[in-house]
């Protein structure tokens, strides 16, 4: 699996979660305690927990506050929000399991626009960014999935020698622009932060975008969202037996960096760049009714979005 993110991930959705999507400009990020892979960060935590007796003590030292709450212990606001993307356009797993019906759609996200995604938090101009790392209050990065056999002991060492790594690069890159404050006796203070609590937020990363061996063939990409002192930006949806918390991240309009895709000799201005590159339209009984309607659509809001079809052979609306 590339550790590479592509010009394009695909997210699997509804028609209807579609347009909501476009006329929003605004994707939802959920929980990712509410996800329904139940064994979630749970597989990627267990496996690595015993992996650091293996390393060097300092490196053990490091590692020991990481692993002294277990998730269970956590409040879900502590934990990433998480939407979910594949390398792959056209996947029959992805349609069976996300677009039930025949009336499902698979949108080409371009990545490009993932630099200029944020957080709108009231009464502030401040937006967090794609590349926002994890120690301030909130922040987003869009990373490829890592998928693990526990059995791989020369894998799962190479992930707890990312981790350290990661974590000496936030650490640097946190504490040479550490915000300063007064105290209540006016001294000039530093917030500074140490390894340990760098290593800390590396794992919770990594545990959060890692799966196991068997889900290879979905070709994950995520987009971890991390909330901290900011739960007025946590929203919430019903589902079959509980409330669904989830935070909407905004999408910029990408006319101001990318460049148009083609030009029309009639109207050169008629089609812009939008955030989203493409959207194939799932198994359906009508996919050329389908295909025309969304051609149109985007065509009149004037956004530069190709529209495929399925090749797969599938159908499950009879």
């Amino acid at each position: 699996m590339p550790d590479t993110v592509p010009p394009v991930a695909y997210h699997y959705t509804s028609i209807e979660t579609l347009l909501k999507i476009v006329d929003s400009k605004v994707i939802r990020a959920t929980s990712i305690r509410y996800l329904n892979d139940l064994s979630e960060r749970a597989f990627a935590l267990s496996a690595i927990r015993s992996r650091p007796k293996h390393h060097p003590m300092e490196t053990q030292n490091l590692f020991a506050p990481a692993f002294e709450r277990d998730d269970e212990e956590r409040s879900f606001d502590e934990l990433p929000f998480v939407a979910s993307f594949s390398g792959l356009r056209d996947s029959l797993p992805q349609w069976r399991s996300y677009c039930p019906n025949g009336s499902g759609v698979s949108i080409g996200f371009s990545t490009e626009s993932l630099n200029g995604w944020f957080i709108e938090f009231e009464g502030s101009s401040h937006r967090m960014k794609f590349l926002d790392r994890s120690l301030s209050h909130a922040s987003i990065v869009f990373e490829p999935v890592k998928y693990l056999n526990r059995e791989d002991n020369e894998a799962l060492g190479s992930v707890i020698d990312g981790v350290v790594e990661e974590a000496k690069r936030d650490q640097k890159h946190y504490n040479e622009s550490a915000p300063d404050y007064t105290d209540d006796e006016g001294r000039r203070m530093f917030d500074f932060v140490d390894l340990e609590q760098c290593v800390s937020g590396s794992l919770d990363g990594i545990a959060s975008r890692t799966k196991h061996h068997s889900f290879r063939a979905e070709n994950e990409f995520r987009l971890l969202v991390r909330l901290s002192f900011a739960l007025e930006k946590i929203e919430y949806r019903c589902a079959k037996s509980t409330l669904v918390p989830f935070v909407s991240v905004s999408l910029p309009n990408p006319n101001e960096f990318a460049t148009p895709r083609k030009k029309r000799k009639f109207a050169p201005d008629l089609e812009k760049p939008f955030f989203i590159d493409s959207v194939t339209i799932g198994p359906t009984p009508n996919p050329e009714l389908s295909k025309q309607a969304l051609h149109t659509f985007f065509l009149g809001r004037g956004y530069d979005v190709t529209i495929h079809e399925s090749e797969v052979p599938f159908r499950d609306w009879l």
